[in-house]
């Protein structure tokens, strides 16, 4: 998991992220790749002819394609723009050296006043393989993200689609393209286009498997601990779960191991990576839980990924896990409390996903607490005692968590549980 959210770098807008695609997070329909309509494109940067000579702007040197601005100066970076040519492709070539950033922009954008459903498509390549952050945002005010996505290039030439999703976006919102240095970059194409509801799936709710050998050694470890321990309870998400056999281990003795628990976390997941654990478990057929809990998302919204995608990746595991094992209960656990100040805008982004996340919840099959609340002092602020870098647990945080959630697994399960409680 990420042991610092920085809240300047989220590249969010959540507060006026709305819940307006959560029914879809439930459907998940297949998403078949196909757009409905160009919302905005920019053929000029392989045009060599449409290059203006960038004038006036300290640090900044070379020529952009018409229409795009740099906005880098306030950085500190150096950055070289140059118009760039490989065989018949055309193309803006980026570079950016210094202690900052490389930022340019261009305004001519359609308004976006209501959420949407996106692919960004992007040719592009990097000698260097360095990410770049594309996306609709406001180039006054907060600077928000209404759209965004982050793409790493190869060396080889490559056409990414991506597929995002957000909105609205402000007056003066632009098409902005940003790039850390040190790095290069360059862009042949870019355009957004817009996709149906019912055809978009975002890469949260698309299974992946990561490739370093350890996860993959945890994962079949984990798998052969529910095969062996056939728990009643399953607790699956990243390392705040995974940790309970650390910093929560005497918590997880005291509180959860009489209610037959057992642990399905692992370090550094986001939605994605815990649906391609469900799907690759034998949950349903090798071990049945009466009763399995989700906490899971906060990676996510680390990574920079909007609070409808992060919605959309939960309500797929869910479903994962409800047509897996359909005589388990779903527990879905709201994503706890970030940062140490109330005020932090993480804190926004996180209520803006547990709002989602709630609305999955029938009562029935599928349940939904939001136990973060036990984690804040009285300003709204996060005690090192309880999380020691305002993110993950400490022993005294596990313990708040056991005595906050054993009630509602109690709840949940009908009162059969047995042990442990306030």
């Amino acid at each position: 998991m990420l042991t610092r959210l920085d809240s300047g770098h989220l590249l969010l807008n959540n507060r006026r992220m709305k819940a307006w695609c959560w029914a879809v997070g439930v459907a998940l329909a297949a998403y078949a790749g196909a757009a409905e309509e160009s919302w905005v494109s920019f053929p000029g940067l392989g045009d060599g002819a449409s290059y203006v000579p960038v004038a006036g702007v300290e640090g900044v040197s070379g020529a952009l394609p018409k229409g795009w601005r740099d906005n880098s100066s306030w950085s500190g970076a150096k950055v070289k723009y140059a118009f760039g040519q490989d065989g018949a492709t055309g193309y803006l070539r980026v570079e950016v050296s210094g202690e900052g950033m490389c930022q340019f922009y261009n305004g001519a954008i359609p308004a976006l006043d209501a959420p949407g459903c996106f692919r960004l498509v992007l040719k592009g390549r990097s000698a260097r393989e360095s990410e770049v952050i594309v996306g609709v945002r406001e180039m006054e005010g907060e600077h928000a993200y209404a759209v965004s996505a982050k793409v790493g290039l190869s060396k080889e030439w490559r056409e990414h689609v991506i597929p995002v999703s957000g909105g609205p976006a402000g007056k003066g919102s632009a098409f902005l393209v940003e790039l850390f240095s040190p790095g290069a970059a360059e862009l042949a194409s870019l355009r957004l286009e817009r996709v149906a509801a019912d055809r978009y799936v975002p890469l949260t709710a698309r299974p992946v498997a990561r490739g370093d050998e350890w996860w993959q050694a945890r994962h079949r470890a984990l798998v052969e601990a529910a095969v062996k321990g056939q728990p009643e309870f399953l607790l699956m998400g990243d390392s705040i779960t995974q940790r309970w056999e650390a910093d929560g281990r005497e918590a997880w003795e005291k509180s959860l191991a009489p209610l037959r628990a057992g642990n399905f976390g692992i370090d550094g997941d986001g939605t994605e990576h815990l649906l391609w654990r469900i799907r690759n478990s034998g949950l349903g057929t090798r071990f049945r839980p009466s009763l399995v809990g989700l906490l899971i998302g906060v990676n996510n919204i680390g990574m920079g990924q909007m609070p409808n995608d992060v919605i959309l990746g939960l309500a797929a595991c869910v479903r994962a896990v409800r047509e897996q094992s359909p005589q388990s209960k779903v527990l879905v656990l709201g994503v706890f409390p970030a940062a140490q100040s109330g005020e932090d805008g993480v804190r926004t982004t996180i209520r803006a996903v547990n709002r989602g996340y709630a609305a999955l919840a029938d009562n029935r099959d599928v349940f939904f607490a939001d136990l973060g609340a036990a984690f804040l002092e009285k300003d709204g602020s996060i005690s090192e005692a309880v999380m020691d870098d305002f993110l993950h647990l400490t022993p005294k945080g596990y313990g708040l968590y056991a005595r906050e959630l054993v009630p509602v697994i109690q709840r949940v399960r009908g009162g059969e549980a047995k042990g442990g409680g306030r």
